[in-house]
């Protein structure tokens, strides 16, 4: 599958929802999002040689990290 079929298959999947069902959908599509380039980062990390994209696989794997903790923690405290 490629990008452009993943983006549209997340992008289906939020299609007619609103309020709770579009919250809890868009996190969890986001969370699968980050983790894809979390995936891709760390490829990175062992692949390339280029020092500007080894600093921006660290700067990635960091901040999209940090998101993923953060929106599991809404995805438990939205299913109080």
């Amino acid at each position: 599958m490629n990008m452009n079929s993943m983006m549209e298959g997340m992008m289906q999947n939020l299609r007619g929802k609103t309020g709770g069902d579009f919250d809890k959908t868009f996190v969890s599509e986001m969370i699968l999002h980050h983790q894809g380039a979390v995936s891709m980062a760390e490829a990175a990390l062992k692949t390339s040689n280029r020092p500007e994209l080894l600093e921006m696989a660290k700067a990635i794997i960091k901040a999209q990290t940090e998101e993923i903790a953060m929106m599991q923690d809404w995805q438990k405290t939205w299913a109080r």
